[in-house]
């Protein structure tokens, strides 16, 4: 290949991932956690190809190694996706070995894993036959990681359903093995070809094009295929996913347990207060009354809190509640089962102390996740941070309120 002909295909190739990057700023995956990871990947390698044209030592190599071209697809199809996060690690065990995956797309609530592939179809099959280099990992390896993984990261209690999304298609006989894995396939699915080139062995991003290859858009699982349905509580794809309504136990946490009682969701949000945050949330409050919702969840469910969460609550009440806070408490507590501590394995394992995630909520949250209730909580804080670690917790998110009654101006309710 002619240099000058090279070098605009370098040109070129730089130019589509400054416009990768435009397009992650112009969308709503800029807020996406995660995404600051993907663009900073987009980056290198942008970096690397500049770096390259300056040195005169370009080669066609290089265009076809670039990952320009997968994060290309990765974007692309995380645009179509209720987007919880980007590239996110997930950890679990294998024997006693600590294992990791980072998962493209984390979506549906982290109810659904997606990878994206955008390489070769051909060279996917060759690989997975036994045909590459010596130690390289095929798309089968990767599916029994990823299913193990999703067996070990529930959320709403089951596993996340893992899609492979195979952005230049597959070919059926490898879809097949795919699905028999619990893998559900997103992509064109082609008809086996049994020739391939050297070149089609090639990189991340190599194309895919055959106009003799029949292919047909799809996005399938296990009685789509010609393969027996595996283990059908594996297979996602098979089962309805629970609805926060149909989970018939709620884990009250201290914070439900407070705005419950408030003087602030129980007529008291006219008052002016001494705190500013009472204030605050005194407007939020009149704008979007919580107890109403808390009500309205509670109903037909056997409401729990465990010995954790009822000690920290008493000893704000006993501190701070005024006398009617008081009366709403004991009435509150007369219909919550106290149950014991009893976290979850996940969640005394797999979350790191920091700054928002404490020994309290730790146990809070994985007693709810150990009884495989929802837990109702306004500790958004938590969430995220537990989120951020590969953990998706089963929960009811309403607003945050104070106790209230013992900081009200006298004389501040207008008449």
């Amino acid at each position: 290949m002619e240099m000058e002909t090279l070098e605009g295909q370098f040109k070129d190739k730089i130019q589509s991932g400054e416009n990768l990057i435009s397009q992650i700023n112009n969308s709503f995956l800029n807020n996406v956690s995660g995404v600051a990871k993907l663009r900073k990947k987009i980056k290198v390698e942008i970096q690397f190809l500049e770096k390259t044209m300056r040195s005169s030592k370009m080669k066609e190599e290089h265009l076809l190694c670039t990952n320009l071209h997968h994060f290309q697809a990765l974007l692309t199809h995380a645009m179509l996706q209720p987007c919880d996060s980007l590239l996110q690690h997930f950890f679990y065990y294998h024997g006693d070995q600590k294992c990791k995956i980072c998962v493209d797309i984390v979506a549906t609530k982290g109810q659904k894993w997606i990878k994206v592939i955008s390489r070769n179809p051909r060279a996917l099959s060759q690989i997975s036959l036994g045909a590459g280099e010596y130690g390289q990992r095929s798309v089968l390896d990767q599916a029994e990681e990823y299913i193990e993984c999703a067996r070990e990261n529930f959320v709403m209690f089951q596993s996340p359903e893992v899609i492979f999304h195979f952005s230049c298609g597959i070919e059926r006989q490898l879809a097949n093995e795919l699905v028999k894995r619990c893998i559900t396939i997103s992509g064109d699915i082609l008809e086996s070809n049994t020739h391939i080139t050297k070149e089609d062995m090639g990189t991340e991003s190599d194309e895919f094009s055959d106009e003799d290859s029949s292919s047909e858009s799809v996005e399938c699982s296990s009685d789509e295929l010609d393969t027996p349905i595996c283990d059908t509580q594996s297979i996602r794809s098979q089962l309805n996913v629970l609805n926060l309504n149909e989970v018939p136990i709620l884990n009250l946490d201290v914070t439900t347990l407070v705005a419950y009682v408030s003087n602030l969701t129980n007529g008291g949000a006219h008052h002016k207060f001494t705190y500013p945050l009472l204030n605050q949330q005194a407007e939020w409050e009149l704008q979007t009354p919580v107890k109403p919702v808390l009500e309205k969840y509670f109903q037909g469910k056997t409401l729990v809190s465990c010995e954790t969460a009822i000690q920290a609550f008493q000893n704000i009440v006993d501190n701070l509640a005024g006398p009617n806070e008081l009366t709403r408490t004991s009435e509150l507590l007369s219909r919550v089962t106290v149950v014991p501590d009893n976290p979850s394995e996940r969640a005394k394992t797999r979350l790191s102390l920091n700054g928002k995630v404490k020994p309290r909520s730790i146990v809070i949250f994985g007693t709810g996740d150990q009884m495989k209730a929802v837990t109702t909580t306004a500790n958004d804080g938590f969430l995220r941070a537990a989120k951020n670690q590969g953990v998706y917790f089963a929960t009811f998110l309403h607003e945050s309120r104070a106790l209230s009654e013992r900081k009200e101006i006298p004389d501040s309710n207008p008449t």
